[in-house]
C-alpha cells in the first residue's frame, strides 16, 4: 500500500506555512504551490504555473529533476530525496532541500507529484539551537501525520451477511476489533505506534451517536460492504473528537462476514474549519450590521442578510458587482479618489454613503471599509461593516425642518407672544409683539404684564392666570382690553400656558391676537342674524334650519304651529327622533328616508314641492304641507346645514278634492244618463219588435196558413218552408226582444234573470255556462245595481262567444263585508291585457262599474282564457233616482 492524499488534504497542506510545497503534474509542470513559496520566491500562483519544476529547481541538469519524477513514478510507495537551490523572482538562489512523492487519484492511479521542502539557511539559523535533521524529522513528521492511515478490523466472531442491517451494524460494533494497522493510523489516535493501538474494539473508536454518519455505515451494510467512501466521527486516545474519511471494504467468506479493512485520512482540520465558517457565517447573518465582503478590485464576494433587507437585493443579484459601481452609489463628504486614497494610507475609511435600493429609495449608510490581508501582508480584499442610518437622518432632517419652521412661524406668527415669570414680570417678547401692541421689545421687558389690563378686565385676567397656574384652566381664549402704545384700549384674545417646571422654557407663554376687526364682524354678525330671526318669525310658512346630523338649530313660531309640536319637543332634538304621522297624498306612510331633510342631508341636493300630511296630535286632526328643503353649502364639504320651508296647503287641498270630486259627480251623471238612455232605446225597439213588426209576420202567416189550405203539390211545399221561416223569425223576433227588454228585475230577481240568460245559451252553443251565487243576497241591492251587473254579464258573454272560442264560462256573485263581487270566467285562448288595446265592451264594463264606484280588473294570458272581476261598494254613491 502507498501513500495518498485527497484533493481537501493536499489543498490544505499547499496553503501550509510550515514548509515549501509545491505541486506538479507527471510531467514537472507545476500546479500549484503554498503561499509560504510564493512569499519566498517571489513568484505568484499564477505565474509559477508557467513554469516546469526544473526550471524553478537549479538542478546540475534538467535531466536530474525528469530523473526523480521518473524515480518517484516507478517507486510511488517511497519518498524520494533532492538537493537543490531554488530560484526567485529576481534570478538569487536559496538552498532547499526537498522530499519527492506520488499523489494517486481515486482510481490509484499516479495523478500528481508533490515537492516539499525546507529552507537550509532558515533551518540553520534556527534559534532553538534544534539541528537540521531533529527539525526536518518534526516537520516530516507533521507531513506524515496528514498522510493516510491503513488499518483491519477483524470480527470475532464473524457474522452472516443475511442478518438484518442494525444487528450486522450492533456486532460490528461490539466484536470488531483492530487487527492490524499502521504507524499513520495510530498517530491519528495520538499513539506514537501501530503496536499500542492494535487490539482495541469498534465500539471505542465510533461515536455511534452520530445518526447521520452512522446512517452512512448502514447504507454501507445495504450495499454488501462494496468498497465505499464513509465519514465517521470517533474520538482518539484522550477523548477529543476527530473526524475521518475513510475507504473500507468488508471481506465476506462463505456468506459470512469476517472483516473490514480499509484506509483512512484526518479530516479534523477541515470538519473544524467548515464549523468555523459555519460559525461564523451564522454570525454574520444574525448581526443587525450589514456586512459586505469584497476582492482587490472591489468585486463583491459575500452580501449578508442585513445587506438584503436594507438595500433589497438578493445576495444571488450582487455576488460579482462592484460595490462602488452601483446605482447612485455615493460618499458624503468625499469624493472617491479621496475615499482611495484614505483607505490606502490608513488601511481603513468610515464615513455616510449614500445608494439606491430596490424599491427606488435613497438609503444612507455610516459605513466601515477596512482593507483584509494575509498572514504575509498581502491585500487580498475588503470588508465592509454598515448601519443604517437612513430613519435617524430622516429624523435629524425633519427635526431641522420642524425648528427651521417653529422659528419662522414665530417670526411671522399674527400672534403675540411674551413670555412671562411666576409674578407676571415679562422676561421675553415675540417679534410680532410690536406690530400688535406698538410697544418696542425694551419697553416691556421687566414690566408686568397686569400694568397693560384694563381696570374691568383685571379681575377676569387674573382669575385665568391663577387657574392656569394651577392647571384648572378651563377657557383657552379669553377676550381683554389691552393698553396701546398710542394710549387706546385695543380688545386682544388671550390665552395662558402654563410651562414654568419645562427646561428651557420656565415660565407661562401668553399668546394675544387682535381682535378689533373680528368683534366689529362679530357685531355685524350678531345684528344681521337677529335681523333673520326677525324675518322668519314674520314669516307666513314654517321654517327649520338643521345641520348635517338632522338636528334643529332654528325654528320659527309658524313651524311649531303647524307641526303641532312645542318649541321644547323640536329644538336641538333630531328630526329621526320625533314619532311623527306623515302621509304621501296617497296614503302611504312617509318613511324616514323619504324625508325631504333627510334626503337632502344624505343626497346634498334640493327637493321642491314635497306634499306632507302631518297629523296634530293637539288638533287630531292631519294638516297637508307643501315641503322643500335646500341646501347650504359651510366652509368645507363636510360642514353644511339645511334649511327647510313648509306652507299649509290644506285648505287648497281641500277645494281642489271638491272640485275633483264634483267633476267625477258630473261623469257618473253623465254616464248614468247615457246608460239611461241606452235602455228606454232598448225598451223602445223591443216593444216595436214586439207590437208592430211582430203582429205584420203574424197576419203573413195567417195569408199562408189559407193559402196553404187550398194549395197542393209544389205550391204547398214552397208555402210549408216559408211558414216555418215565420215560425223561426217570429222565435227570433221574442229572444231579441227579450235580451234588449228584459223581464222586470223587480219582479223576477237579478239571479232567475241570470239564469234566464244563461239557459238558452247552454242549449244553442257548444259550452257549458255555471252560475255560482253562494250567500249572495240581492235584496241588498238596489234596481238598477242588478241591471248594472246583469249588463256586464251579458256583455261579457257575448265578447266570449264572439273572441274566446271556450267551452266552458263561470259566473259568480257574492257578497264579503261591504261589497258585492261579480268574477266571469273563461277557459277560451285569452289575451295579452298589455298588448291588446282594450275594445268597447271593456270599456261599457268599466263605464257601468265605475258609475258605482267599483273597480274592473282582468286577468289573462294567452291560451289561458280570461277572467273578468268586479267590485262595487255597497254604499254606491248612485241612488236607484238617477235610473
Amino acid at each position: 500500500m502507498h501513500s495518498s492524499l485527497n484533493t481537501g488534504l493536499a489543498t490544505h497542506f499547499v496553503q501550509s506555512q510550515q514548509v515549501y510545497f509545491i505541486i506538479t503534474d507527471t510531467d514537472g509542470n507545476i500546479v500549484q504551490a503554498n503561499p509560504m513559496f510564493e512569499k519566498r520566491s517571489g513568484f505568484s500562483n499564477e505565474q509559477l504555473t508557467k513554469y516546469n519544476i526544473a526550471d524553478i529547481l537549479c538542478a546540475v541538469t534538467k535531466e536530474k529533476c525528469h530523473a526523480a519524477i521518473e524515480a518517484a513514478l516507478k517507486n510511488p510507495e517511497k519518498v524520494h530525496n533532492l538537493l537543490a537551490a531554488a530560484r526567485d523572482s529576481v534570478g538569487a538562489y536559496f538552498e532547499v532541500s526537498w522530499e519527492s512523492s506520488v499523489l494517486t487519484s481515486e482510481t490509484d492511479a499516479p495523478g500528481c507529484i508533490q515537492w516539499v521542502g525546507v529552507d537550509l539557511k532558515k533551518s540553520s539559523n534556527s534559534s532553538d539551537g534544534k539541528t537540521l535533521n531533529t527539525e526536518l524529522a518534526e516537520r516530516y513528521t507533521a507531513y506524515k501525520r496528514t498522510m493516510e492511515g491503513l488499518w483491519l478490523f477483524e470480527l470475532r466472531p464473524a457474522i452472516s451477511t443475511s442478518a438484518g442491517v442494525d444487528d450486522i451494524l450492533n456486532h460490528c460494533r461490539n466484536h470488531a476489533y483492530l487487527a492490524d494497522c499502521n504507524d499513520n493510523m495510530a498517530w491519528m489516535y495520538g499513539f506514537e505506534k501501530a503496536d499500542e493501538f492494535k487490539g482495541i474494539s469498534l465500539n471505542a473508536l465510533i461515536d455511534f451517536t452520530d445518526e447521520l454518519r452512522v446512517e452512512n455505515l448502514r447504507r454501507f451494510i445495504r450495499d454488501g460492504f462494496s468498497a465505499s467512501k464513509i465519514e465517521t466521527k470517533e474520538f482518539d486516545r484522550y477523548g477529543r473528537t476527530v473526524y475521518f474519511l475513510n475507504n473500507m471494504t468488508g471481506i465476506v467468506e462463505d456468506g459470512m462476514l469476517v472483516r473490514i479493512w480499509g484506509s483512512q485520512q484526518d479530516i479534523t482540520s477541515q470538519k473544524l474549519a467548515e464549523e468555523k465558517i459555519r460559525y461564523f457565517a451564522q454570525l454574520v447573518e444574525s448581526v443587525s450590521d450589514i456586512i459586505i465582503s469584497q476582492d482587490t478590485e472591489f468585486n463583491i464576494v459575500s452580501w449578508n442578510k442585513a445587506a438584503e433587507e436594507v438595500y433589497g437585493y438578493k445576495a444571488s443579484m450582487m455576488i460579482g458587482k462592484k460595490m462602488p459601481g452601483l446605482p447612485h452609489f455615493h460618499f458624503q463628504g468625499v469624493s472617491r479618489e479621496e475615499f482611495f486614497q484614505m483607505l490606502d494610507a490608513n488601511g481603513a475609511w468610515t464615513g455616510e454613503i449614500n445608494m439606491l435600493n430596490k424599491s427606488g429609495n435613497i438609503v444612507t449608510v455610516l459605513t466601515t471599509v477596512t482593507q483584509m490581508k494575509d498572514d504575509a501582508g498581502k491585500l487580498i480584499g475588503f470588508v465592509s461593516v454598515s448601519k443604517d442610518m437612513t430613519e435617524k437622518r430622516k429624523a435629524e432632517k425633519k427635526e431641522k425642518e420642524s425648528e427651521l419652521f417653529y422659528r419662522n412661524l414665530i417670526s411671522h406668527s399674527l400672534d403675540g407672544i411674551i413670555i412671562i415669570d411666576i409674578s407676571g414680570t415679562i422676561n421675553y417678547c415675540g417679534p410680532s409683539v410690536t406690530k400688535l401692541s406698538g410697544y418696542e421689545t425694551s419697553a416691556l421687558i421687566g414690566r408686568s404684564v397686569f400694568d397693560f389690563i384694563h381696570p374691568d378686565d383685571m379681575q377676569k385676567a387674573k382669575d385665568s392666570y391663577v387657574q392656569e397656574l394651577r392647571k384648572q384652566s378651563r377657557v383657552h381664549y379669553i377676550p381683554l382690553r389691552l393698553l396701546h402704545a398710542n394710549g387706546n384700549w385695543v380688545w386682544y384674545s388671550v390665552r395662558a400656558h402654563n410651562l414654568l417646571n419645562e427646561p428651557g422654557i420656565n415660565g407661562t407663554i401668553i399668546y394675544f391676537t387682535d381682535e378689533t376687526r373680528r368683534k366689529v364682524f362679530e357685531d355685524r354678525l350678531r345684528k344681521s342674524e337677529q335681523r333673520f330671526r326677525q324675518l322668519i318669525q314674520n314669516l307666513n310658512l314654517g321654517v327649520l334650519l338643521v345641520n348635517r346630523q338632522g338636528e334643529v338649530i332654528i325654528s320659527n313660531q309658524r313651524a311649531f304651529d303647524l307641526l303641532g309640536i312645542s318649541e321644547e319637543q323640536l329644538m336641538g332634538k333630531g328630526m329621526h327622533s320625533i314619532p311623527w304621522d306623515t302621509i304621501h297624498e296617497d296614503g302611504r306612510p312617509f318613511l324616514p328616508t323619504d324625508y325631504p331633510i333627510y334626503i337632502s342631508i344624505m343626497e346634498k341636493k334640493a327637493l321642491r314641492d314635497i306634499v306632507m300630511g302631518v297629523y296634530q296630535v293637539k288638533t287630531k286632526e292631519r294638516v297637508w304641507l307643501l315641503v322643500n328643503s335646500e341646501v347650504i353649502p359651510g366652509h368645507t364639504e363636510d360642514t353644511f346645514h339645511v334649511i327647510c320651508s313648509f306652507t299649509d296647503i290644506t285648505e287648497q287641498r281641500r277645494l281642489s278634492q271638491q272640485l275633483v270630486d264634483l267633476e267625477i259627480h258630473k261623469q257618473k251623471q253623465l254616464i248614468q244618463a247615457t246608460i239611461d238612455a241606452q235602455e228606454r232605446e232598448r225598451k223602445e225597439i223591443g216593444r216595436e219588435l214586439h207590437d208592430n213588426i211582430s203582429q205584420h209576420i203574424t197576419t203573413t202567416r195567417l195569408y199562408l196558413e189559407v193559402a196553404r189550405d187550398q194549395a197542393s203539390g209544389e205550391v204547398l211545399t214552397i208555402i210549408n218552408q216559408a211558414h216555418k221561416g215565420l215560425l223561426n223569425t217570429v222565435n227570433e223576433m221574442r229572444q231579441l226582444s227579450q235580451s234588449l227588454v228584459p223581464p222586470s228585475l223587480s219582479d223576477i230577481g237579478l239571479v232567475e234573470s241570470i239564469e234566464d240568460l244563461c239557459n238558452p245559451l247552454k242549449n244553442l252553443h257548444a259550452f257549458s255556462i255555471h252560475f255560482h251565487h253562494p250567500s249572495f243576497d240581492e235584496k241588498l241591492l238596489p234596481d238598477n245595481m242588478k241591471l248594472m251587473l246583469f249588463r256586464i254579464i251579458q256583455e261579457q258573454i257575448n265578447n266570449i262567444i264572439r273572441h274566446a272560442h271556450a267551452d266552458t264560462i263561470v259566473i259568480s256573485l257574492y257578497m264579503p263585508p261591504g261589497q258585492v263581487i261579480l268574477v266571469v270566467t273563461d277557459n277560451g285562448i285569452g289575451f295579452d291585457p298589455g298588448s291588446v288595446k282594450k275594445g268597447l265592451g271593456f270599456a261599457n264594463i268599466s263605464n257601468r262599474a265605475g258609475l258605482f264606484g267599483g273597480a274592473l280588473e282582468i286577468t289573462s294570458s294567452s291560451q289561458h282564457g280570461c277572467t273578468i272581476r268586479v267590485s262595487i261598494p255597497l254604499a254606491s254613491p248612485v241612488s236607484e233616482d238617477n235610473s
